[in-house]
């Protein structure tokens, strides 16, 4: 993804613009986007465009709707000027990310959009398309909305018709989207400043309407099986090759399994957020990744066949008092590129028979899929790391726990359940019967993972 292919995600709506973003759910998706630009078109839905870009030019495409009435196909705000709109689901649609970190990231971010200047100067509408770029957030304002300068000055006959459109930011080719322009900060000032509605505004409407709308998140937050197929990609060699398809296998089947469970994205990041707000706030940036929620699903699965146990949302607080999970968005090693400062982790609430996994994008490097920590890989990072914790803490109060945690945790990549997993795994492990497999599965992972 990058900001030139973002604009799949903006649409043309009446006078202004939206933006395209998932529902909890594959039944239907959302776009979000100003009130006005209904209420301003006698409550009418004159024209819903979408673009796709392909054959190296852009093409628009209408957006059918069967009907457009208040309470079923769209849904307004009471007070403030915002709506969602229900759409049919569209499929590849799943790039655009909520991003709810505004009162610390403020910068680069664009303003995409259909303004009516360009309306009035082109008769194709593939033209009408424009893109601010490095629009910096500046401060909330009243109603929740937030203020945001555009450069350059834009006036405002060159940011009419850009309501509803989308402020997003790219980064690790992941599209956010960090809310909905509604007007110029002030109409007589001509400084390119505008207010725009953080999602969370929107949340509001979803709750109003709870028979009728999801959440607006992704929709493998209502049900792992979205991600089933797409776990345990493990990496082998022509000795383990057919132990890795095998292990593959049995492994995706025991995921899919858990799908059927109550425990799902939704009900985790619920949790985490309401029960352990450290952690949480250490994750805000990625719990929307669709990456970290498959490597949760690798997790539960591997607990699954460790404890011969398919866990439910009853089982959240007692897994959490016994894991803790720290993924980071990186093609690096998880030990080379944040060894040193697994110690500012959270880890409040685990027990001390506890285990911490981690995981990157690829697997642990060298064998070290787990880290003895009483014979650390590089002691001068861990006698380095141990200072510095412990001069943290002098007068100040923490929730991160009152040991060190690397002397106290026994930490694994989660590759240690994949990889590492293949060559504890006999010979036979590729012709035994899959009873045997689970069996021989279940008593390695036992080692891995003692005195739960």
């Amino acid at each position: 993804m990058n900001i030139d292919l973002a604009r799949e995600y903006i649409v043309i709506l009446n006078g202004g613009s939206g933006c395209l973003i998932q529902a909890m759910t594959d039944e239907y998706q959302y776009v979000l986007t100003a009130k006005h630009t209904i209420t301003n078109n006698n409550y009418l839905l004159e024209r819903l465009t979408r673009f796709k870009f392909e054959n190296n030019g852009w093409s628009a495409i209408e957006i059918e709707m069967e009907s457009f009435t208040e309470g079923t196909d769209y849904f307004f705000h009471p007070e403030k000027d915002i709506a969602i709109i229900k759409i049919p689901f569209l499929a590849g649609f799943g790039e655009a990310i909520r991003y709810d970190n505004l009162a610390v990231d403020k910068k680069e971010y664009s303003l995409l959009g259909y303004p009516g200047l360009r309306r009035n100067d082109h008769q194709n509408l593939i033209e009408w398309y424009r893109s601010d770029p490095n629009v910096q957030i500046l401060d909330p304002r009243g109603d929740g909305m937030y203020e945001a300068q555009i450069p350059g000055n834009a006036t405002l006959i060159e940011v009419q018709g850009s309501s509803g459109g989308a402020i997003v930011k790219v980064s690790n080719e992941k599209l956010f989207v960090a809310g909905i322009q509604n007007k110029m900060a002030e109409e007589e000032e001509q400084l390119g400043r505008v207010r725009f509605s953080p999602l969370s505004l929107f949340d509001e409407i979803v709750n109003l309407f709870p028979e009728k709308l999801k959440p607006i998140l992704p929709c493998y937050f209502a049900s792992f099986s979205f991600l089933a197929e797409e776990t345990f990609n493990l990496e082998y060699g022509l000795l383990t090759e057919a132990k890795s398809i095998k292990l593959t296998k049995i492994l995706r089947a025991k995921a899919i399994e858990l799908s059927g469970s109550n425990l799902v994205p939704f009900e985790i990041k619920k949790f985490i957020k309401e029960n352990l707000p450290e952690f949480h706030k250490q994750e805000c940036y990625d719990n929307y990744n669709r990456k970290i929620w498959s490597l949760w699903l690798e997790l539960l699965t591997v607990l699954n066949v460790a404890k011969a146990h398919v866990h439910v949302k009853e089982d959240l607080p007692s897994i959490l008092k016994k894991v803790r999970f720290f993924y980071a968005d990186s093609r690096k090693d998880f030990w080379v590129e944040h060894l040193r400062d697994l110690h500012k982790r959270d880890y409040a609430g685990l027990d001390d028979d506890a285990i911490v996994v981690v995981a990157s994008d690829i697997k642990a490097k060298d064998g070290f899929h787990v880290i003895d920590f009483t014979i650390p890989a590089n002691i001068s990072l861990i006698r380095k790391s141990k200072e510095e914790f412990e001069l943290g803490r002098i007068g100040r109060k923490t929730t991160i726990g009152i040991d060190f945690p690397l002397q106290k945790y026994r930490f694994m990549n989660i590759s240690a359940f994949k990889e590492g997993t293949l060559e504890g795994v006999g010979d036979s492990f590729t012709e035994d019967e899959l009873a045997i497999c689970i069996t021989s599965l279940k008593e390695l992972y036992e080692q891995l993972i003692p005195n739960w």
